[in-house]
C-alpha cells in the first residue's frame, strides 16, 4: 500500500508501532465492542489494540438496517502469534450470549484442527466466570457449546457438505490459506447457501498470508485490499503485515507486529528463525506471501546427518515406529535408540516395502525379533488403519498413538534436531524423497508435517520424527545383548 492507512488520529494512537498495512477505519453508529471487551476480560484476554479496533468495525451496524451487521465479510489477515483465535473466540461468545438462538459455526484446516480450536474457546470459557452459563457436548459428530437462550457454536468439517441442513448465523474460517481454489470453492459452497436467509450474518475469513497454492485466500485479500478505502463495500479488510525494506534481523523491525509489546517480544520472534527456512518464516511471522513452498530441510543439513556405520543398541532400548503413505502405495517402519558411545539419538529404516498390507504382521515380527520398548505411530490417516490391522492379529499388542499435542511437539523435536545436528540417521532414498517432499501445515497451537498437501510421500520423515518421539519419552528399563540389523 503506497499511501498511509487512513485511521482516525484516535486509533493511531492507540496502535502505536503497530499500524496496519491496510485497514477498514470504523464509522460513526452502533457496535458492539465495549459488549466483546467484557467478554475477552471475562475469559481472561483483554483485548490488544489491533483485535479492538478489529471487533469494533466487525461489530458495526448497518445504518439503516439495525439488525443487520455493516459488512457481511470480515477478512483478517495477521501473523502468527497475534491472537487471531483469541479475537474469534471473544466475539463467537458474545454473540452467544447477548442474541437468542444465534448458531455459530467455525472451521480451520481439517475437521480435526476446527474441533482443536474449538475445545480451545470450551476450556477458556469454562476456566472463566462464564462457565455456568454453558453446556458442552463433546460427541466427534455433534460437538456444541450451548447457552439457555439456544445459542451454540458448533466446529464443523471444512467441506461441501458439513454446513447441509444448518443455517449459521455466523461462521468463521481460520488459517484459510490452507484452501487451495476448489477446496475454496467448495466450502463456498456450503456456507453461502447456508448463510442466505439471515440478514444478520456475517463470514470471516481469517489466515497468516499463504503460498502459490493459496488461491481461495489471495482472491479474498485482493479483493479485500481494494474494498478498505470504499465506503460502500460489503467486506472489511485488516492486513498486518512486514513493511517492504524492513530489516528481519533486527528487533526494532518487528515494532509492526500487532502483539508485539502486548503478549511476544522482538526476540521471541528472532529465536523462531532457527526453526524454520526463511520463507516460512516470513510467511508466518511476517505475514508475507510466498511464491513457492521452500524445501524445510536441504542437502547438507541431511549430509551432515548421514551415519552408515551405527553402533546397534542393547536390547529393550529400541523404539519403533511405522506409517503409511497417504495413498497407500508404501509402507515404512523406522527404530531409534541411543547411540551407546555418542549419546545421540539413532534412526534407521528396519522395514519398507511398496503398499502397506503387509505391515500388520511384519510389526509383528520385529517385535518379537528386536524386543523394542515401545511401538507406535501417528494416530491418523491411513496409519490408523495399520494400527487396527495389527490389533485384529494381536488383540493384546502394546501400541503407543500419538495425538495432535504430541505430534506437534515431535515434529518441533525432529525439526530441531535436524537443523540442529542432534542425530545420526542411516540415510536412504526414501528418506531424502520425504524430506525433500515435505511441507508444513498447522496443527492446534503447532505445527507438523501435511500428509495431503506436501509434495510426495513423507512417510519416512513421519515415521522417523514418531520414532525419535517415542524413544525420548520412553521409561528407562535397561537391556544388555545387542540388537544386530541385517
Amino acid at each position: 500500500m503506497d499511501d498511509p492507512v487512513t485511521l482516525p488520529a484516535e486509533w493511531l494512537d492507540q496502535l502505536g508501532d503497530a499500524v496496519p498495512a491496510y485497514a477498514t477505519a470504523p464509522r460513526a453508529g452502533v457496535h458492539d465492542l465495549r459488549g466483546i471487551e467484557t467478554i475477552a476480560a471475562a475469559i481472561g484476554t483483554p483485548l490488544m489494540p489491533w483485535q479492538r479496533l478489529v471487533a469494533r468495525v466487525a461489530s458495526e451496524r448497518h445504518p439503516e438496517r439495525r439488525a443487520e451487521f455493516r459488512y457481511k465479510t470480515i477478512v483478517l489477515t495477521v501473523p502468527r502469534q497475534s491472537g487471531k483465535t483469541t479475537l474469534m473466540r471473544c466475539v463467537l461468545m458474545h454473540r452467544a450470549l447477548v442474541k437468542a438462538q444465534r448458531r455459530s459455526f467455525y472451521t480451520a484446516q481439517t475437521g480435526k484442527d476446527a474441533r482443536e480450536r474449538w475445545r480451545d474457546l470450551v476450556d477458556a470459557v469454562q476456566a472463566s466466570p462464564l462457565r455456568s452459563k454453558i453446556t458442552v457436548r463433546r460427541g466427534a459428530g455433534d460437538s456444541s457449546l450451548s447457552l439457555p437462550n439456544g445459542s451454540r457454536i458448533r466446529p464443523f468439517a471444512p467441506t461441501a457438505e458439513s454446513l447441509h441442513g444448518y443455517t449459521p448465523h455466523d461462521v468463521f474460517i481460520d488459517e484459510a490459506f490452507a484452501f487451495d481454489d476448489a477446496e475454496g470453492a467448495d466450502l463456498m459452497g456450503a456456507i453461502i447457501p447456508a448463510q442466505s436467509t439471515l440478514a444478520d450474518r456475517q463470514l470471516w475469513i481469517v489466515s497468516t498470508a499463504g503460498t502459490a497454492e493459496s488461491a481461495f485466500l489471495r482472491r479474498w485479500v485482493e479483493q479485500g485490499r481494494a474494498a478498505a478505502d470504499d465506503p460502500d463495500s460489503s467486506v472489511a479488510f485488516f492486513e498486518w503485515s512486514m513493511p517492504e525494506g524492513m530489516d528481519a534481523g533486527e528487533p526494532d523491525s518487528w515494532l509492526w507486529h500487532p502483539a508485539v509489546g502486548q503478549t511476544i517480544s522482538p526476540q521471541t520472534i528472532l529465536d523462531a528463525a532457527a526453526t524454520m527456512s526463511a520463507g516460512e518464516y516470513m510467511r508466518a511471522y511476517g505475514n508475507r506471501w510466498t511464491t513457492t513452498r521452500d524445501v524445510i530441510f536441504d542437502d547438507d543439513l541431511l549430509d551432515a546427518l548421514s551415519l552408515e556405520d551405527q553402533t546397534p543398541p542393547p536390547a529393550g532400548e529400541l523404539s519403533i515406529a511405522y506409517e503409511a503413505a497417504i495413498d497407500r502405495s508404501v509402507g515404512v517402519v523406522w527404530a531409534c535408540w541411543t547411540d551407546p558411545e555418542t549419546g545421540v539419538p539413532s534412526l534407521r529404516t528396519i522395514a519398507r516395502n511398496p503398499g502397506v498390507d503387509w505391515m500388520p504382521q511384519t510389526i509383528l515380527a520385529l517385535r518379537d525379533q528386536l524386543h523394542p520398548h515401545t511401538i507406535g505411530a501417528d494416530d491418523a490417516g491411513t496409519t490408523r488403519a495399520v494400527t487396527e490391522g495389527i490389533r485384529r492379529l494381536d488383540e493384546w499388542a502394546e501400541l503407543t498413538t500419538l495425538h495432535p499435542r504430541d505430534v506437534t511437539l515431535a515434529w518441533d523435536d525432529m525439526r530441531d534436531r535436524i537443523r540442529g545436528g542432534g542425530l545420526n540417521v542411516a540415510d536412504t532414498p526414501g528418506w531424502r524423497e520425504a524430506c525433500a517432499n515435505a511441507v508444513q501445515r498447522p496443527l492446534g497451537q503447532g505445527w507438523t508435517v501435511d500428509r495431503m498437501k506436501s509434495r510426495g510421500q513423507v512417510a519416512d520423515l513421519i515415521a522417523a520424527m514418531v520414532a525419535l518421539r517415542l524413544h525420548e519419552h520412553r521409561s528407562a528399563d535397561a537391556g544388555s545383548p545387542l540388537v544386530e540389523f541385517a
